[in-house]
């Protein structure tokens, strides 16, 4: 969950880009496999079906909790944007949306007057020039330290360690986590996307993205499939995936920097493996 993700209210014309491409014949090759539900088999015995029973609620109550989080984020969203658009009339920042730079703490001390309009600039714009400096970088993904962060955040830094190069490949073989699956395997194109493009023609895809968010979600019913670099089961992609039943394998390593965007492959639903379609 972000603060700073625009919504389609604030952002209309995405919605427009979405529709238009989603109404566009699809350029997607017709799988030839039939779509049919997966088999489950039931276990017979009286405790096992009590445990499949209490399971299944447990997951359905988890899932709707974070729904519902979702939609008091979606509130605090629209306070602080609120309190932006007002900061931008009174002239203490440049842009409504520059309130995402600042902390609760430093908008709270704004609005009692504790720091002035021209700090509050100074501090965002550090920020703005921080976070290019970040934009390049390739963060670790788990991080075990005994340094305080400033020190953590100098010595990545100075390591100067930039995002991979694209290393597409023809030929590839990749491990997830199945977070969802309506089938044993799906074949289908690739949409490749670091971020979200409401552009992009997801209609029939299999999208392939470092991580998702709530932006993302109304593309979701466009989309034949769902390969995610980072997150777990409890994930964003992993929780809306479910809920659509959209197959979903999350935790590919480098599936952005390995899958060709546009190229034919097949999500195993069984064994998480994603391999290109020959």
């Amino acid at each position: 969950l972000k603060l700073e993700s625009e919504s389609l209210k604030e952002s209309p014309e995405k919605l427009i880009a979405i529709l238009k491409n989603s109404l566009q014949p699809s350029t997607t090759n017709p799988s030839t496999s039939t779509p049919s539900k997966q088999d489950i088999e039931v276990p017979k015995g009286i405790i096992a079906k009590w445990l499949l029973h209490w399971t299944q609620n447990s997951i359905r109550r988890r899932e709707e909790t974070r729904f519902r989080r979702a939609l008091i984020f979606g509130y605090a969203r629209k306070i602080f944007i609120s309190i932006g658009k007002i900061f931008e009339k009174e002239g203490i920042i440049h842009d409504k949306r520059d309130i995402f730079y600042a902390t609760t703490d430093e908008i709270w001390e704004v609005i009692d007057s504790k720091i002035a309009a021209t700090e509050i600039q100074e501090i965002i714009e550090h920020k703005k020039e921080m976070m290019n400096k970040w934009e390049n970088i390739e963060s670790p993904r788990r991080i075990e330290t005994t340094k305080n962060i400033e020190a953590l955040e100098f010595e990545i830094l100075s390591s100067k360690k930039e995002k991979k190069i694209s290393n597409k490949k023809s030929t590839f073989a990749l491990n997830g986590m199945v977070a969802s699956f309506s089938e044993k395997e799906i074949k289908g194109t690739t949409l490749v996307l670091s971020e979200f493009d409401p552009n992009a023609d997801f209609n029939g895809k299999i999208l392939v993205t470092s991580q998702t968010d709530p932006g993302w979600t109304i593309v979701f019913p466009l989309l034949k499939g769902l390969i995610v670099e980072r997150g777990g089961m409890l994930s964003h992609a992993a929780i809306v995936a479910r809920e659509l039943n959209i197959p979903c394998i999350v935790g590919v390593e480098s599936a952005t920097e390995i899958i060709p965007n546009d190229s034919l492959v097949k999500m195993d639903l069984t064994n998480g493996i994603i391999d290109h379609e020959k």
